[in-house]
Formats: structure tokens, C-alpha cells, sequence
């Protein structure tokens, strides 16, 4: 007793390219290459199959192997890049809090050194003591014209360095 097998190789074809379409909408170029070449598979086994149908279904099978074994293979990719972006935000997540608290530290500090040293000049003026005052102002004024901000260039370049550790 002899089966006959019908393929509608025009449908399984239609249905390639709509996957194809799919995945190109969805931006998955390494899928979009593999749908591609299992439509050339399935075009070249719809002109086979006059020849030696199982040839054309091993042809069309081992292409879906291999659609599969891409998808998968763009879905670890995927997954290996969400996880190197998660830890590049993470990274840059402490980076800014460390910042931010180096900043407030500096700024905390350079206050108290000026709310010292006012209070300092106010006691010399008071006692009259002009040159305890003439002294205060040039530290005051010193005080001022340094700016934090240089001093972070210098915190950076040692934040990069594998070795540095920070004390608060």
C-alpha cells in the first residue's frame, strides 16, 4: 500500500515569509536571517520534491532545528545584555551616590570652617585685635576662591583606581 503525500510547499512558503515579516518588525535580525534561510530551504525543497520527498522534509526539518537553535541562542544574547545593562546602571547608580555624598561632605565641612572662622573674625573684632582680623579675612578669602568641584577631578581619577577606598 502506497501513501501519498501532499505538501503545499505555496502556503508553507506564505507562512515563512509572514514569520519573516514578524521578526523584522520586531527587530530580531539574527531570527530574521534564520527565517530567511528556511525559506530558501523550503523553496529549494518545493523544487525537489518531484525527485525524493523525504529529502525535502529532512531539508525542512533540519532548517527548523536550526530557526530553533538561533532563537534561543538570541534570547541568551538578549538575557546577557540585560544583565551586563543592569550592572553598568548599578554601577553608575553608586557612582553618583558616592558623589553626591562626597559632595555633601565637602560642602558640610568647608561650612563649618567658615562658620569658625566668622565667628573667629567677629571675636577679633570685638577685642580689637586687627591683625588676628586682617589674618581671618585672607582665610576666609582663601577658603572661598577654592572651589570643590577641582577637587573631584582628583577624587575621580583616584575612584578609578582598583585599589582606592574611600573613608567617611
Amino acid at each position: 500500500m502506497t501513501r501519498t503525500v501532499s505538501w503545499n510547499f505555496d502556503e508553507l512558503l506564505r507562512l515563512g515569509r509572514e514569520a519573516g515579516q514578524s521578526l523584522q518588525a520586531e527587530g530580531q535580525t539574527g531570527q530574521l536571517q534564520q527565517a530567511a534561510s528556511l525559506l530558501k530551504t523550503v523553496g529549494a525543497a518545493k523544487s525537489a520534491v518531484t525527485g525524493n520527498p523525504f529529502v525535502s522534509v529532512q531539508m525542512i526539518t533540519q532548517a527548523t532545528v536550526d530557526l530553533h537553535k538561533t532563537v534561543e541562542t538570541e534570547r541568551t544574547r538578549r538575557a546577557e545584555i540585560e544583565a551586563d545593562r543592569q550592572a553598568a546602571l548599578a554601577r553608575i547608580e553608586a557612582t553618583r551616590c558616592l558623589i553626591h555624598e562626597y559632595m555633601t561632605r565637602t560642602f558640610d565641612e568647608r561650612r563649618g570652617t567658615l562658620d569658625r572662622m566668622f565667628l573667629s573674625l567677629e571675636e577679633a573684632q570685638v577685642s580689637g585685635n586687627d591683625a588676628l582680623a586682617q589674618q581671618l579675612l585672607g582665610s576666609i578669602v582663601d577658603v572661598v576662591k577654592t572651589s570643590p568641584f577641582r577637587d573631584l577631578a582628583s577624587f575621580k581619577k583616584s575612584y578609578e583606581d582598583p585599589e582606592f577606598t574611600l573613608d567617611l
